[in-house]
C-alpha cells in the first residue's frame, strides 16, 4: 500500500452518513467510493451489515418480544402457586391450633377425673 493510499477508519456515524447518501439520494456507487476513497467492497459491506443489525433497531418498539412474555406468563404462574400453598398452610395453622385445643381441653378432663375424690 502506497503512502497516498492510507485506510481511513470511518467511525459509526460516518459510514451511516455514507450508506444515506447512496440509498437515499441515489449517489451511485462508484462516485461514493471515489469522493470517499472507499472501495466497492467495503460499501458493499457495510450496507450488508447495517441491513443484518436493522432489525436490532425495531427490538425495543412494538409488540414485546416472546421471551419477555414468556417471562411475565411465569411469574403469573408463580405468584398464583405462592397464593395456593399460603392458603395451604394458613389451613394447616388453623386446623393444628384447633387440635391443641382439642387436646388441651381433652387433658383437663384426664386430669380433673383423676382428681375427683
Amino acid at each position: 500500500m502506497s503512502a497516498e493510499k492510507r485506510r481511513k477508519n470511518f467511525t459509526p456515524e460516518e459510514k451511516v452518513k455514507i450508506l444515506r447518501e447512496h440509498l437515499e439520494r441515489k449517489i451511485p456507487v462508484s462516485e461514493i467510493c471515489q469522493s470517499d476513497g472507499i472501495d466497492p467492497s467495503q460499501l458493499s459491506q457495510w450496507k450488508k451489515a447495517f441491513f443484518e443489525g436493522g432489525a436490532q433497531a425495531f427490538a425495543s418498539r412494538g409488540r414485546p418480544r416472546r421471551e419477555a412474555t414468556d417471562s411475565s406468563e411465569r411469574v403469573q404462574k408463580l405468584e398464583q402457586e405462592l397464593k395456593r400453598m399460603q392458603l395451604v398452610v394458613s389451613e394447616i395453622a388453623a386446623e393444628n391450633i384447633e387440635l391443641k385445643k382439642g387436646l388441651a381441653n381433652h387433658e383437663w378432663l384426664a386430669f380433673t377425673r383423676r382428681s375427683a375424690p
